[in-house]
Formats: structure tokens, sequence, C-alpha cells
């Protein structure tokens, strides 16, 4: 083989190795991290949303919206579900600390909607050590 040859195959392979991980790398993956939260005991937990999102609707035969519902809550007392609440922090609703008993704390609000859903459906990670690996 001619060395043109070689220097290109071995450039090829060379562009593979490197780049074939970001090609197959899981875009779904969401780090659930609020700035809201000054010490952290553990590192934020990696959600995979896409993944999430497709058992849930596959599960409950539900459109895309409704699917969104499940996790992305948003009713108070004079709000409804609505598209557009999809992507609102849940910070907005659930300050850090609060003294209003009807409000739920932010860190409390992420380990009941994710830890109860778990727990319902007896699936996934439960203990904190399964969700915020260290």
């Amino acid at each position: 083989m001619s060395k043109k040859i070689i220097y290109l195959l071995g450039t090829i392979a060379v562009a593979v190795f490197f780049l074939a991980p970001a090609l197959y790398s899981y875009t779904g993956m969401t780090h659930i991290y609020e700035d809201a939260f000054p010490t952290k005991e553990r590192p934020a937990s990696v959600f995979p949303h896409d993944e999430h999102t497709d058992v849930y609707a596959q599960e409950y035969d539900l459109d895309e919206l409704k699917d969104c519902y499940h996790c992305h809550h948003f009713d108070g007392p004079d709000q409804e579900h609505t598209d557009d609440s999809v992507g609102i922090p849940c910070s907005d609703c659930h300050p850090v600390e609060t003294d209003d008993p009807d409000t739920t704390p932010l860190m409390q609000a992420y380990h009941i909607q994710c830890k109860s859903c778990h727990q319902d459906e007896k699936a996934g990670p439960v203990a904190c050590g399964e969700c915020h690996v260290r």
C-alpha cells in the first residue's frame, strides 16, 4: 500500500476512535442540578429524561403533552395544567426552605417526585447512592 493510503486510513481510524463516543452518547440525559442548594452532600443525580417519557407514554398510551404532566405538574390555587408549564424550573414554585405548610420545599419535591413513582411502579432506584452516584 502506498504511504498516502496508510496515512489516510490511520487518520480515519483515529477520527473514528475519538468521534464514536460522541456519536453514540445518550443525549436524553439530564443532570438534576439546582444552584439553589448551597451545600450538597451528594452529587447531582443523572436523569434519563427520554427513557422515562418513552416508557410512561407507552405504558399508559398517552400523547406527548399528557405524558409531560405526570412529572411536570403545574397545579396551585388558581393554576391549571398547560403546555406552558413544561420547562418552568421547580424552584419557581418550590423554595429551598419554606414555612408555608402548603408549599413543598425544593429538595423534598424532587425526592417525592422520583421516589414515590419508583416505589409505586416497583422500578427504578430509591436509595440515595443509586441516583446520586459518587
